[in-house]
């Protein structure tokens, strides 16, 4: 099969540590990133769907708890870059096509141009099915959460604070019109130190990730990409408020 890959990805540093980390191994046609999120809109919808108290205490959390941990993480963000040599450098140029939303319909016209084998990925908002179904190819994406027990977002924090340990990890899915309920490909648990809190579980679970990223895409371009079954319940998991972050550090630990 030939290897004719798109990445697709959002405007940030993950993005970059994942495509330049697959380009050592495979050859990527174009990267169509996502510059634009309409934050005020993102915020009206969340609000309709969990309320505003919810997501007030969302929003004081990101305000002031997440800064705060990053301060704190600093060494400990910089050792796991170095032990996985991660390289966030800019994407070239020539490889990038820009759009405010991945489910911008020019996207569909660049992508029918190219007639990819597979499209990967990272970090984009959800894709709509008019994209999913007119690309013409499969879409693998990775999910920093074992699915389907852990979906949404954050599924490395909820499982600790679920003290839920053994399914503290990563999963490489198949995209659907669902929120991560395409069919694993390929999943794997990720270990922690105590100096791992809310900000470097992430970046851990990228590492991690990056691994069976390149493990299915090879399967895929030799013909033996298989599905995996677990038995795990299937939830929807939203970002913590400071309450809730609150409660499981102090109740159990987690950071």
């Amino acid at each position: 099969m030939k290897q004719n890959i798109i990445f697709f990805g959002g405007n940030d540093s993950n993005t970059r540590v994942v495509f330049n980390e697959l380009s050592k191994h495979f050859t990527f046609s174009l990267a169509i990133i996502e510059t634009e999120r309409n934050k005020s809109l993102l915020l009206k919808k969340r609000m309709k769907k969990l309320g505003i108290l919810k997501v007030l205490g969302q929003l004081i959390f990101k305000a002031s708890i997440v800064p705060w941990l990053r301060i704190i993480s600093k060494k400990r963000i910089l050792e796991i870059f170095e032990h996985y040599n991660f390289n966030d450098a800019n994407i070239s140029s020539d490889k990038i096509y820009e759009v405010d939303t991945i489910n911008n319909p020019l996207v569909l016209n660049r992508v029918r141009d190219l007639q990819p084998a597979l499209i990967v990925v990272n970090g984009t908002r959800i894709i709509s099915k008019e994209i999913i179904d007119g690309v013409g190819c499969p879409l693998i994406n990775m999910h920093v959460g074992i699915t389907p027990k852990y979906r949404g977002v954050h599924g490395m924090y909820w499982a600790l604070a679920m003290s839920d340990k053994e399914n503290a990890g990563v999963t490489i899915h198949r995209i659907d019109s669902g929120i991560d309920t395409g069919s694993v490909l390929r999943q794997a648990r990720v270990d922690y130190t105590r100096k791992d809190n809310f900000v470097t579980y992430p970046i851990l679970q990228l590492g991690e990730g990056v691994k069976i990223l390149k493990i299915v895409i090879d399967e895929f371009f030799n013909n033996r990409l298989l599905k995996q079954e677990n038995q795990l319940p299937s939830q929807l998991w939203s970002h913590p408020t400071v309450w809730q972050y609150f409660y499981f550090y102090f109740t159990i630990g987690v950071k």
